[in-house]
């Protein structure tokens, strides 16, 4: 409860942030750290601290994922998602969240908040965006990206960049990968 407490302060203080110095822009123009791919690409790896996963499988024309058709993928993997509204959640590049918890078998709370955006471009740019925002805060967390879905996953345990550490991170790509 401590780690909520704590995330919704630090998202309250960063969308107060943005909106006055953005003023609404998605790309302020800062220096980011470089994980980007090229449009229509995807480099299946782990960054960082935010450990990024990206399933590596594009299909040209394919169709745009919805919010619930990633969160039936999610609940298929055996994934019990309850549905959350926070006042604060970040709004990246103009796309809402579909904000959830999850509680580990310890009984804590993480969350799992999915973005899905009109194209894979503006997703990648929603990851920038997203990047731009939380700068240095102490989050625990890994990004996972297939087409025009992200989904940012703020887990309890120590701090890694492999999923398969965390208790929900390789369901969460093995889901978000089977769409």
């Amino acid at each position: 409860m401590k780690f909520l407490a704590s995330l919704m302060l630090a998202v309250s203080l960063l969308t107060l942030a943005a909106c006055s110095n953005n003023d609404g822009a998605t790309n302020s123009g800062q220096n980011t750290e470089n994980t980007e791919t090229s449009p229509g690409t995807d480099s299946n790896s782990v960054n960082g601290q935010t450990g990024e996963v990206n399933s590596g499988e594009e299909a040209a024309g394919a169709e745009e994922l919805t919010a619930d058709s990633v969160k039936a993928a999610i609940q298929k993997e055996g994934i019990p998602l309850t549905s959350s509204k926070a006042d604060n959640d970040w709004v990246l590049n103009d796309t809402q969240p579909d904000r959830n918890i999850v509680k580990t078998k310890s009984g804590e709370e993480e969350i799992v908040t999915i973005y899905t955006f009109n194209s894979e471009e503006a997703r990648q740019a929603g990851l920038v965006n997203f990047k731009e925002q939380i700068g240095s805060l102490p989050f625990k967390y890994l990004t996972f990206e297939h087409k025009n879905a992200l989904i940012l996953y703020y887990y309890n345990t120590e701090e890694t960049t492999d999923p398969a550490a965390t208790e929900y991170g390789a369901q969460l790509d093995k889901a978000l990968k089977s769409l």
